[in-house]
């Protein structure tokens, strides 16, 4: 595991659960599906959310999920984000991006 600050990583989030279109779609498309393909152990404490439309996109290029410790297909949209349940998945990360 990678350490920043003398701090072990044990989960990692990436949300991508709020992209449902445009030029962002395809950036986390491409970005998580060579996340999938590196070597290594790192992937097993990453999370990933992810839109249903990201989702899609994965599925047509193969994406295999499996090596990651969790993927979670959620649409979060507008205000309602806050109330969802991706909010506890991002409250005890160690690292989120979103």
């Amino acid at each position: 595991m990678k350490k920043i600050n003398d701090s072990i990583l044990r989960k990692v989030v990436i949300n991508v659960s709020n992209i449902h279109g445009g030029g962002a779609l395809q950036v986390a498309i491409s970005f998580l599906f060579e996340l999938s393909m590196m070597k290594g152990s790192t992937k097993s404490s990453i999370i990933i959310l992810s839109s249903s439309a990201v989702n899609k996109g994965l599925i047509r290029l193969g994406f295999d999920y499996s090596s990651f410790k969790e993927y979670i297909v959620l649409d979060s949209i507008g205000i309602k984000a806050f109330v969802s349940s991706l909010n506890f998945k991002v409250y005890n990360a160690d690292l989120c991006f979103t």
